[in-house]
Parts: C-alpha cells; structure tokens; sequence
C-alpha cells in the first residue's frame, strides 16, 4: 500500500529511510529476480511507495548526494555480494553459465532500480559529475552508472577468462557439438553493452574469432578438396557460409558478419578457384558437360562472393570456351550430311504396301492385258503470277501507265527449291485429305530428316545452355553474352574459299522449320510449339547472313502455301505464330513478304468461285476441274519455270482462264500480264489398273510424262523430250521419279535378259501392268528444279555481288537513286541505316566511323 504523509514525516534521513522502507524493497526485488517468490510481479503500489520515498528525501529533506550514493552502492552490493560471491569458487563451463546468468538478472535488476530512482535520474544524473577512477566530468544515466559498475567490479578482473572461455565454445560449436545459445550471447553481450566504444569486443574477442575461423577453414578446405568432390565441397562450403551466418545472429554482433565472410571467401573459394574450375573429374567443366544445374547454381553463388575477375568472369570465359568447343565439333557433321532424298514416291498413308507381282506369261497375254489398262486424266491446277504494282516515272510530269510484262528480275537469284513429303492419310474411298490430328512434338522430331536432326541438335545445344543461364546463373547477363558469342562464332564460321558457313546454316534451318510446319505437331498450336519458334528465332539472330534464311523460308513457305491449293492449311495458326515472332525478333520489314503470301492465299477460295462460275456462265466444258492460284509477282519467290509444250485439252483451260482474268482484273485500266508458273502446278491423274483403280497426285510435267503412256501406248525418254519441248535430262529426271518406290513406268523389255539396270534414251517404256496397289491415293514427290551444284554457283554469285563496305553518304545517294515510287528525304533513308544497324545487318567501320560495312 501506498506510504502515508504521516509515514514520511517520520522520516529522518536516508539512512532511517534505507533500513525501514528501501532495503526490505531491494531484498524483494533480488527475490523476485531470483524466482524465489510465487509472484515475481513488483506491483504498482510497491513502486509509488518507493518513489515516494525518494521523491521525499529529495524534495523535502534535500538528501539528493546521499540519495545518489545510496543508488549507486546498491549496485556495488549486488555485484560483489550477490555476483562475485557466486563466481568466485566456478571455473570453465560452469563459470560462463553463471556469469551469463548473473549479467542477465543484472540487466533486470538495473532496469528495475532505474525506474524506482527515476526522479533521482531526472534531477541529478542529468548532469555532469565525477566519474570513473579518474574522476572526469561527464554526463552518465543511472543506467550508465551500472554498467560501468558491473564492468570494474566483475568483468574488468575476469576478462581474459571469459574472451578464452568464450573462444572454447564457438571452436565446440564450429566442430558441431551443442552450445548454449543464450549463454553464448549473454557472454558475447558483455564485450558489447560495457564498451560503447565496442575496443573491448574487436580487440579481445571478434580478432580472436576470425583469426580461429580462418585457421579452422584453412585446414577443413585442404582436408575436404583431398577426399571429396567439387560438388560435395560446395555443399559443405555452403554448409559452412550458412553455420557461421547463423552464430553470427545468434550471438555475435551484426557486424562481424562481413568480416567473417570474408575469411571464409578467401579459405574456401578465392585460395581453391583453381581446383574448382580445372578439376577434371568434377570441375566446372565437367558440372557444364554433365548437365548439372544444381551443382553449377551453387558454384555460381559461392563465385558471386568473390570479385568477378576472380570468379565469375573466369567461369563466364570457360563457359564460352566449352559451348564453341561443343559447337565447331557439331558442325564438323555439317559435310557429313546426306542430301535429301527426292524422286522416291510416297502414298498418301505413307505406306504403299505395293505389291508387285513377277510373273511369266504369253506375250499374247500380255498384249492382252496393254490394251485393257488406260489413263484417265484430270488437271488438279496450275499457279499463276501476276504483276500488280503501278510504276512512277521520276521526273514527269505526269503519271504514265505501264504494262507490266517482266515476271522475273535478272538480278534475282534463284533459292534450291527443296524435295518435300506431305504428310497425307486416306480418309475414305478414292478420297484423300490432310492428317489434323494433333501429335506429340517429340514424337515428329523422331521422324525429321537428317538436315533437321542436325538443327534439332543446335536447338538443344542453345536450349541446354540456356537452361544453364536461367536456372543456375540467375540470368547473369555475361553468360547470356557468352551463349550469343560462343553460337555466333561456330554458327558463322567459313567452311571453304567460295562459301560460308553461315549459308548452310540458314538453308538448313528454313528445312527444319519446313518440316516441322508439315508435321503433325504443327496442327495443334500450344505452348510448346510456340518456345520452339521462340528458340528458332534466337539462334537466327546469332546468324549473321539472315538473308539467307529469309530467301529459303519464303521460297518453303510459298511451297506450303501452294501445296494446299485452294482449301486451309491445317497448320495456318503454327504459321502465322511464327511469322509473328519473326516480326517481333527482326522486324516488319522481314516477315513483309511472308504475310503477303497469306493474303493473296486468302483471297483464292473468292477467285476460285468466279472461275467456276465463270466457265459455267460461258457453257464451257474442259473435261476436268480447274484450280487456279493467282500470285502477285513482287509478294513470291522467284520460280524458275520451265516451258512445255502443253496438250490442246490443257492449253484450252489455259486459254479460258486468260480470258476470265482479263476481262475481270482491269483496275484502274491497267492490264496486268500473267504467266504461267508449271513448276509449281499440280495434277491428279487416275490410272486404271488391271485390278483396281488408283489417283496419284504428281508435279505437271510428270503427269504429262504419265498420261503419254495412256491406252497401253509406249515411249522413249527421246520421243517424250520432243513432245514436251524440254531436254532429255529433264525428261529422264521426271521418269526416273515414275519408276521409283512406286513402278509406274518400266521398261518394255524389262524381263529379257538384254535388260540391264541403265535406263537409256531409246529404251522404250510402257506402263506397269504388274502393279498392285492396295491404296487408292499416293503422292509422287516432286522434282527439285536446282541441284546442290548450282545452288553453290549461286551463293558464290551472291557473295560476288555483295559489297561490304560503303561511304555512308554514297549509300544515301545510292539508295534515293534506285528508289523510284516515292521521293524519300535523307533523313528518311539515313532512319533505315540506323535501323539496319541497329538490327545487325550493316554496322559503323571501327577505324573509319563514315563508312558502313556489311555484316548480315
């Protein structure tokens, strides 16, 4: 209960007050503190009773000195009667437990005092007053006072004993053995709370303990490295990185934590980098060849500790030296390639089962038999190509109209066009359509050519390191610079005096993307086919000649686009993702003529109706269903076309159509010259067998070649070259294609023992009776217009051609000069070099910044 004013009347001074009201609190309090009372809460009443007190002798009996001594000296009784008595007779273990103890309980024992002499602090500690041993003036809290005595009179005589104590259970708790926390940190704490200055802790105590963590760790690196792996050690490394962390926050002070890094940086990894990266077994190499994304994700986190010319640069720089090493070896097999295999048919189920029949018969019989097979002849289509863009004379004064009537540039140079299969099922009888169903990605890379298992390999190379530079680097940009170099070098590297690597790699990647829009898994556009456009764009960005690429990817595509005629392609949306990643990699001015090949596709179905319609309303009857693609000359590739002289029933359709178009296609009184584009047409062509009746789909000039072997007639490789109007070589080609996998034609004396396996040009040929086919559709392959030789000849040409390095302003003035629709501004032209260069397709000379040169 609170003291009475009467009570502190009878106060006489601090002594009276000390031994009847002050002394039986303190005992209480210590009691309490110790936990020997039920109730360890001093309460509220206590405290007013106390303050009271001293408020008392302060204010009212003006004993303030004799009341501030009185305070101090209860703090001087508790050390060395209750502490001291207690530490004296303990030594090692036993001792720190105590001393941890003691200093925790005179923590609250301090605060506690503190607040009952709270008034006293306010009025007199306030202010200066002699200190210390040395007795200077200085301002020092009530709670100041009490450390300073705890430090003199417990900590000061026993503090070589406890620096060496508290070593001794860090080196036990560094080993493994338990450590009582709490008692660690209230023994750490005791370096820290009594020295302000904090000299105590870094000389006697933190100096200590990291001159024993590096001696520790020198000697557990050398022992580890001799017995374990890289990977084992960087588990323990950060095993240790992670224990020395945590001491730190159990019981050192926050700042020891860059220091004590530090030394394990130096032990562990700055002293072993050597061993880390060249171990053969498991070094850092060996983790990148073996495809360990966790072992080389914690090299690379133990590395970023260090300076980045110590560590991380050097992993960079083998990392670089690994992917070209892995790559030039790769592209070693780039001679080994076998050319695509054309000329070999193949049925639409792609798989014929054809069953050819050798049998010995009469010759009666088999004049017999001549005679009951025929051809029936139906033309699918042909493509034609027309001119559509107005030209403006520079100069003029006015707008001339001009008919176009050049197809083909002389400067263009032709792209090898490329032997494809199309991947067709029979859905019914006589009927066939494309497969749409959707089919695992995986699955169709298994079935690509050995052009596109080579791309595929690229593709994983880029897709291993870059899973590397993700997930174990963090993204690092340094390594994604040592991806896009390491690729870029063995990508572009030249293989002999005439060409360039680079012009394989484009064309070889455009037959990848050609055969993986052809497979099933194009159908079924999903988040994988999208990353695998994603991936092909990146590794054409490492390609310095994208020209290339360019050329060939158009010229497959405008043969994909064909190749469906006028109905959808099952793989439009695959497409059309592609060339949008195309766009946003390279740009618009790249992917132009792709998007444009779709638009003139789009508008076939509407022209094909007015065709059909068209004929209908004229009452002509060709005999056969006619299905014309209208191309606009300057959105396609450049065809080559070869000129055939064409049946009377053809060249009529032919005719009717020229006449359809020019009567409906006049815009604006312009007429518009078409021509007609053979290579790329196609037709169906229904042969009557003895037993059955199959439809082969074929290119023009070989279903010509077919039906001249209509109603059992023969022929010589001669008599059909001089029929069509086109070479024997090119004759031979197309019927050396008609008696591949599937024996459409064979030579008449073919069971004769004059026969032999070399086709000759007057070997005479006739239609093979013996065949049987159990399918109704198959697709001839076509024949590849250009070979490997002349698409060689081409590339020389088009390096030829190229000019590598220009004046800036002569490539303006250039550039204005050939331009002739419009009349562009310098700025203009200079905005598309910036653009080029900023795109990788010209950059500024080093030596010489006015010049530019040619580098895509």
């Amino acid at each position: 209960m609170a003291i009475s004013h009467s009570e502190l009347n009878l106060i006489e001074n601090v002594n009276d007050a000390w031994t009847r009201y002050l002394k039986p609190a303190i005992d209480d309090i210590k009691q309490r503190i110790e936990g020997e009372v039920k109730d360890q809460k001093f309460s509220i009443n206590h405290l007013m009773r106390f303050t009271n007190i001293v408020g008392h002798l302060i204010q009212e009996l003006n004993f303030t000195n004799e009341v501030a001594e009185l305070a101090l000296n209860i703090f001087v009784d508790n050390c060395e009667n209750d502490i001291n008595t207690i530490l004296n007779p303990l030594k090692d273990g036993p001792f720190l437990l105590e001393l941890a103890r003691s200093w925790q309980k005179y923590k609250i024992f301090t605060k506690i005092i503190c607040l009952l002499f709270k008034y006293l602090d306010n009025v007199y500690f306030k202010f200066e007053h002699p200190t210390g041993k040395d007795g200077e003036m200085r301002v020092q809290t009530l709670q100041q006072r009490a450390y300073d005595i705890f430090r003199d009179r417990v900590f000061v005589n026993r503090i070589d004993q406890i620096q060496n104590l508290v070593l001794h259970f860090i080196d036990r708790d560094r080993i493994g053995e338990q450590v009582d926390n709490t008692m660690m940190k209230n023994a750490v704490e005791l370096f820290i709370a009594l020295d302000p200055s904090l000299v105590q802790f870094y000389e006697s105590l933190e100096n200590q303990f990291l001159n024993r963590a590096k001696v520790y760790y020198h000697q557990f690196a050398h022992r580890t490295i001799e017995t374990d792996t890289v990977p084992e050690y960087m588990i323990k490394c950060e095993a240790a990185f992670g224990k020395e962390n945590q001491r730190v926050a159990n019981y050192m002070n926050p700042i020891t934590h860059q220091k004590i890094r530090k030394v394990l940086d130096d032990e562990l990894l700055e002293n072993q980098t050597q061993i880390l990266f060249n171990w053969q077994q498991s070094g850092f190499l060996a983790l990148v060849e073996e495809d360990k994304i966790d072992d080389l994700g914690r090299m690379y986190r133990l590395m970023t500790h260090l300076d980045n010319a110590l560590g991380i640069n050097l992993m960079a720089q083998d990392f670089q030296t690994h992917i070209q090493s892995v790559g030039q070896n790769l592209m070693n097999q780039i001679d080994e390639l076998e050319e695509k295999k054309t000329g070999q048919a193949e049925d639409i189920d792609q798989d014929p089962n054809i069953e050819i029949i050798k049998e010995k018969k009469a010759p009666a019989k088999k004049k017999q038999e001549k005679k009951s097979s025929g051809i029936e002849k139906d033309d699918k289509g042909e493509e034609l190509e027309q001119k559509q863009e107005q030209e403006q004379v520079v100069g003029a004064k006015k707008k001339k109209k001009k008919k176009k009537t050049a197809l083909i540039r002389d400067d263009e140079v032709d792209e090898a066009p490329i032997g494809t299969e199309v991947k067709i099922v029979e859905a019914g009888e006589g009927e066939a359509v494309v497969e749409a169903k959707a089919g695992g990605l995986q699955n169709e890379i298994e079935k690509l050519s050995q052009v596109s298992t080579f791309v595929e390999q690229i593709l994983n190379l880029y897709r291993r390191y870059n899973r590397m530079y993700v997930e174990s680097f963090q993204k690092y940009t340094k390594f994604n610079d040592c991806i896009e170099a390491a690729f870029s070098d063995f990508l572009n590297r030249p293989t002999d005096e005439f060409s360039d690597q680079k012009f394989v790699i484009g064309r070889v990647l455009a037959i990848y993307v050609n055969e993986l829009m052809k497979s099933q898994a194009a159908t079924a556009l999903d988040d994988q086919i999208k990353t695998r456009f994603h991936e092909i764009a990146t590794i054409l960005k490492f390609i310095r000649d994208k020209d290339t690429f360019e050329l060939s990817n158009q010229y497959l595509l405008s043969c994909r686009i064909l190749d469906e005629g006028v109905g959808t392609m099952v793989q439009r949306a695959a497409e059309e993702a592609f060339i949008f990643e195309l766009k946003e990699t390279f740009g618009v001015v790249f992917t132009f003529k792709l998007k444009a090949m779709f638009e003139d596709h789009e508008k076939q179905t509407e022209a094909q109706i007015k065709i059909d319609k068209y004929l209908i309303n004229q009452s002509k009857t060709l005999g056969y269903k006619l299905q014309v693609q209208i191309l606009t000359k300057s959105n396609w590739p450049k065809f080559q076309n070869i000129k055939i002289n064409l049946p009377d029933y053809l060249r009529q359709g032919l005719s009717e159509f020229e006449q359809f178009y020019k009567e409906t296609s006049k815009i604006d009184n312009v007429e518009r010259s078409l021509e007609w584009i053979h290579s790329q047409g196609s037709m169906k062509v229904q042969v009557q067998f003895s037993e059955n009746k199959c439809n082969f789909i074929m290119q023009v000039i070989q279903a010509l070649v077919l039906l001249f072997f209509a109603n059992g007639a023969t022929q010589t490789i001669g008599g059909i070259a001089s029929q069509l109007g086109i070479e024997k070589t090119e004759a031979r080609r197309n019927i050396d294609s008609l008696m591949g996998k599937i024996p459409l034609l064979v030579k008449v004396n073919s069971g004769s023992e004059e026969d032999g396996n070399e086709l000759k040009d007057d070997d005479e040929l006739m239609l093979n009776k013996q065949l049987h086919p159990k399918k109704k559709s198959f697709k001839i392959p076509g024949i590849p217009l250009l070979n490997e030789e002349v698409t060689g000849k081409q590339n020389q040409l088009l390096i030829k051609d190229r000019k590598v390095q220009i004046d800036s302003q002569q490539l303006v003035n250039s550039t204005i000069v050939q331009i002739t629709s419009f009349h562009p501004s310098s700025n203009n032209v200079r905005q598309q070099i910036e653009s080029l260069i900023s795109r990788g397709y010209l950059k500024r000379n080093d030596a010489n910044m006015q010049l530019i040169d040619y580098v895509a």
